[in-house]
C-alpha cells in the first residue's frame, strides 16, 4: 500500500512540474516566465524576448523599452476589436523607442481591428521574417504623426491589411526588401491602398522615404474604383519601388484631397475635378496638395 502511495504521490509531483514547465510562453535570458506581459516588465534595455509557446491576446501588447521581441517561429493571434484595437504599439511616451521584432505571426482575428503593429514614436523599428494578417485589419503597420523621424527596415515580411503600410510621420525613413504589402481592401468609400503617404489638410507626411525593393505590393480590384498599390498625398514625400518589385494596382499621386464633413475620413483625387465631384458627392470640402 504504501508503494501504491508512494508512486502516486511521485506521478501527482512530475504531472505538476510537466504544467508548470509548458506553462512557461517565454523567457528573457535563462528566465522563464508565465506570461508575456511579466517577460516585458523583467526586460531592461537591449535584451531579447524569446517566445515559448504560441499566444492568445485580447489586450494590447505595450512594448516601452528598447528590446528585441524574437518569435521564434510563433504565432500571436489578437483577438482585440474595435478603433483602439492594436496587437503590439509602441506609444509616444515611450522611454527608448527602439524595437525589432523578427520570426513572428500575428494574426488579428476579430471582425474588425485597428492596427496590427502601431509604432507611434520616433526611433528604430525592425521588422525581419513579420507576417501580419487579418482581413478585417485597418493598418498592418500604422506610423501615426508623432512618429517623425523614424527609422523602419522591414525585411523578408509580409503586411496584410485595408492599408499595409500606413505613413503619418514626416520625414520618416522606411527602407523595405523582399516583403509584400497586400491591401484585402473591398470598400470603395475610402480608397484603401496597400501603401500610403498621408495627408488630411493637417497632418502630412512631408519629407518621408519610403525605399521598397523586391518583393509585392499589391492592391485589391475595389468594383470599379481606382485601386492604388501606392498612394502618395504628400508634396515632398517619396516612395520608390523597384523594377524586380510585383506592383498589382496603380501607383498614385493625388492633387487634392477631399475632407468629409464632421468626420476624419478623406479621399484622395487624382485631378482636381475628380475632387470636385466626390466633394459635391460627400458634401466635403477640397484641399489642394
Amino acid at each position: 500500500m504504501k508503494l501504491k502511495q508512494s508512486i502516486f504521490a511521485f506521478t501527482a509531483m512530475l504531472l505538476c512540474f510537466t504544467v508548470s514547465v509548458n506553462a512557461q510562453v517565454a523567457k528573457v535570458g535563462n528566465t522563464e516566465y508565465a506570461t508575456i506581459n511579466e517577460a516585458i516588465d523583467n526586460c531592461t534595455n537591449g535584451t531579447t524576448l524569446t517566445l515559448l509557446a504560441d499566444l492568445n491576446m485580447n489586450d494590447i501588447l505595450t512594448i516601452d523599452k528598447a528590446i528585441t521581441l524574437d518569435g521564434n517561429g510563433k504565432t500571436l493571434t489578437y483577438t482585440g476589436s474595435g478603433a483602439s484595437a492594436r496587437a503590439i504599439t509602441v506609444e509616444s511616451t515611450a522611454n527608448v523607442a527602439n524595437l525589432t521584432i523578427k520570426n513572428l505571426t500575428i494574426d488579428c482575428t476579430a471582425s474588425y481591428c485597428q492596427r496590427g503593429i502601431n509604432y507611434n514614436t520616433t526611433g528604430e523599428l525592425v521588422l525581419d521574417g513579420v507576417t501580419v494578417k487579418g482581413a478585417n485589419v485597418t493598418y498592418a503597420l500604422n506610423l501615426p504623426a508623432s512618429s517623425d523621424n523614424a527609422k523602419v527596415t522591414i525585411k523578408n515580411s509580409s503586411l496584410t491589411g485595408n492599408i499595409a503600410l500606413n505613413v503619418w510621420g514626416e520625414n520618416a525613413t522606411i527602407n523595405a526588401e523582399n516583403s509584400s504589402f497586400t491591401s484585402v481592401d473591398m470598400s470603395t468609400a475610402e480608397g484603401y491602398t496597400a501603401i500610403a503617404l498621408n495627408n488630411d489638410g493637417t497632418n502630412i507626411a512631408n519629407g518621408t522615404t519610403v525605399n521598397i525593393i523586391g518583393g509585392s505590393i499589391i492592391a485589391k480590384d475595389e468594383k470599379g474604383e481606382p485601386s492604388y498599390a501606392v498612394r502618395n498625398s504628400t508634396a515632398t514625400g517619396k516612395v520608390n519601388v523597384s523594377d524586380n518589385t510585383t506592383v498589382v494596382g496603380e501607383i498614385s499621386n493625388p492633387v487634392a484631397i477631399v475632407t468629409y464633413d464632421g468626420t476624419d475620413q478623406f479621399y484622395s483625387c487624382a485631378t482636381f475635378q475628380a475632387a470636385i465631384d466626390k466633394a459635391i458627392e460627400t458634401k466635403g470640402s477640397v484641399k489642394l496638395i
